[in-house]
């Protein structure tokens, strides 16, 4: 067989992402819960969860058995042009999670591809095609959801892509445009809102008609970014007065990573619509989107539809995800998650390039900054993310500037789990702060 690494660097796109934190990646050969094996056998503990799927952990024997009995079956695609009681199913335990005024599923392949669903059932219930989006917001690489994507680095190259996409400020403390200490949430929440008000209600504002404000509860390639709390809930207020639609974007932090099933229900809030993916199967593509009967019904049938929709090996795979996500109250284990982290994170709050720790649930970013200062400082964290690798510790690396590393572990993790790979993402921020330039051994 050849050599895995060597047939990527050679064939694979130069788009693709496989060495973009180590020349030589480890390979992966086993996985459970929050640990994976390369094939020397050394172990790393995931604080990435595959970008958030593995919602569920690695190795789920649960998830493993719901496909292979799909896979003993025989029946392995089916296509739209037939009911399918594997879709019935998934889009049982979708509704059965969501806000109960969520009541319509329409299936989709990737998470790119659902948020392209929500734009189109948007603007066909509302009649208007303009959409807000935010500062941070990430929502995908497909044409439309680029758009919506508040990212220049992955929209310029790719010019137009604008398809009446406004982006407004989100409301981001430590990095929030008005120039104040990020201690003053509250006046943070009061101008974001007040901002996007009167750019809804001023009438030289330059603001076509709107069909939708969509939001992440909280921003997750933006660096998990935790909103004040009343964000949602403004919004909410907002498209009630002026007749848009609310579409939560629960791709990231959806079936329990912020410790509620979603995002948007940490603060009452129910939405429009909600776009899902990652997390409901925690191992292969199904996505889609969960709306009110007015929006999911207001399109005819054949208006929407993708050959792998509903696919019944994925659909297999998500309700044995989301049925072992609700029978081991997941949401404990999150809380639990939550404390462990945020007890950990006093440890390395005074690090000199460490400008902040935030997080909730299993869901944490630290901010790497130019010490001494608030400036972002995006090679330290690739730096850092790297020998964190190197150290047994695989960890994110997000944000506005490139410049946060983020704490994704799977949901499932153990408080042995967390502690081992926290204490060797300590010893490489340790050692950064004091200077060491030393190489880390992986599983040390």
């Amino acid at each position: 067989m050849s050599d895995p690494l060597e047939v990527l660097r050679r064939h694979s796109s130069r788009a693709a992402r496989e060495f973009g934190v180590l020349e030589t990646p480890p390979l992966w050969a086993r996985g459970e819960g929050a640990t994976l094996w390369d094939e020397r056998g050394v172990d790393y503990i995931d604080f990435t969860s595959g970008s958030a799927v593995s919602n569920a952990g690695h190795g789920n024997q649960a998830i493993r058995q719901a496909i292979e009995a799909q896979l003993a079956t025989g029946v392995f695609h089916t296509g739209t042009l037939v009911p399918s009681p594997q879709k019935a199913r998934v889009i049982e335990r979708i509704v059965s999670l969501a806000p109960p005024s969520l009541t319509r599923v329409h299936l989709a392949s990737t998470g790119g591809e659902a948020v392209e669903v929500a734009l189109k059932a948007v603007r066909y219930a509302t009649g208007r095609q303009n959409v807000i989006a935010f500062w941070g917001g990430y929502h995908g690489r497909p044409m439309g959801a680029l758009a919506l994507t508040g990212f220049r680095s992955y929209r310029d190259p790719f010019y137009p892509v604008n398809i009446g996409a406004h982006h407004f400020a989100y409301p981001y403390p430590y990095r929030n445009p008005f120039g104040l200490p990020k201690e003053r949430e509250e006046d943070i929440l009061r101008l974001t809102l007040a901002y996007l008000e009167q750019a809804l209600d001023n009438p030289a504002s330059g603001l076509a008609p709107v069909a939708a404000i969509f939001v992440e509860p909280v921003q997750g390639v933006g660096g998990m970014v935790v909103p004040p709390a009343g964000f949602l809930r403004g919004l909410r207020a907002l498209c009630d007065r002026f007749g848009l639609l609310l579409v939560s974007d629960e791709i990231f932090c959806g079936f329990g990573r912020t410790g509620a099933w979603f995002g948007c229900q940490r603060e009452g809030v129910t939405p429009d619509v909600m776009i899902v993916s990652k997390g409901l199967s925690g191992t292969l593509p199904v996505a889609g989107i969960v709306g009110t009967e007015a929006v999911m019904t207001a399109w005819p049938g054949g208006t929407q539809s993708s050959t792998f929709e509903g696919n019944p090996i994925a659909c297999a795979a998500a309700v044995a995800s989301v049925d072992f996500l609700v029978q081991q109250d997941i949401l404990g284990n999150v809380r639990r998650t939550e404390d462990q982290i945020r007890a950990w994170s006093q440890q390395i709050a005074g690090l000199p390039f460490v400008g902040e720790v935030r997080g909730v649930g299993a869901m944490w970013g630290i901010e790497i900054v130019e010490p001494g200062t608030t400036r972002p400082a995006p090679e330290l964290a690739k730096t850092l993310q790297s020998r964190c690798f190197e150290g047994g510790a695989l960890v994110y690396r997000a944000g506005h500037y490139g410049n946060v590393l983020g704490l994704l572990p799977p949901l499932v993790a153990t408080e042995q789990e967390l502690a081992t790979g926290l204490a060797r993402a300590t010893v490489v921020l340790a050692d950064a702060a004091a200077g060491a330039r030393h190489p880390l051994s992986a599983g040390g």
